[in-house]
């Protein structure tokens, strides 16, 4: 009886290891919970890659405005289209003055964007970083939300919310007006989005 009981638990927890290990192969990203995130040495995103878009905004509170870089490490061809990859390493990076704050650095096999929550003059703006390699078939997406904090040194993950497996999406007729804010619920995914000229 001993000796299937000592089965049964290494059962269980050979379970569990291969359960820990395929989490950890979908979400490679390093920013453990409450982890700041401070100046790193991380070199133009130019080099090597592409500066996808940025934003100019006063994030951590100084009145003195800091530049929120999104990049990948894919390159363009001689006619300007990216040289995609399976898995494409996504930056965000905030960049204040000479110093630089990697809010992500990730291998995904989809894509990633943030947004700047700006705040009033009393205090930081909230800066949301997305990965996403969701589809109507599945994949997974995560939202992180960083804070500038001072008297730690950087930029601190205060929250995190996220979702793997396969996916229902369900959205609102068309926004027109609003450009399409979400897609409807008939959209699935059969359409490319093109960026605006």
């Amino acid at each position: 009886m001993t000796i299937r009981s000592a089965r049964g638990a290494v059962l269980v927890l050979l379970c569990a290891c291969a359960g820990a290990e395929d989490r950890t192969a979908r979400e490679p990203n390093t920013v453990q919970p409450d982890t700041v995130v401070r100046k790193a040495d991380t070199g133009p995103l130019g080099i090597g890659g592409t500066l996808l878009d940025s934003a100019t905004v006063d994030v951590d509170g100084d009145g003195t405005p800091e530049r929120v870089e999104l990049g990948v490490n894919a390159g363009r061809d001689e006619r300007g289209e990216m040289n995609w990859d399976v898995h494409n390493e996504w930056s965000v990076i905030v960049r204040d003055g000479p110093d630089s704050y990697p809010l992500l650095r990730e291998c995904c096999p989809g894509a990633a964007a943030f947004w700047v929550i700006a705040a009033d003059s009393t205090g930081p703006a909230a800066i949301l970083v997305q990965t996403s390699n969701l589809t109507t078939r599945g994949g997974g997406t995560r939202l992180d939300r960083f804070v500038w904090d001072g008297s730690r040194g950087g930029f601190v993950r205060t929250s995190r919310v996220e979702g793997w497996g396969t996916a229902f999406y369900r959205g609102p007729p068309a926004y027109t007006k609003l450009g399409d804010l979400l897609p409807p619920t008939s959209w699935r995914g059969e359409r490319v989005l093109e960026p605006e000229p």
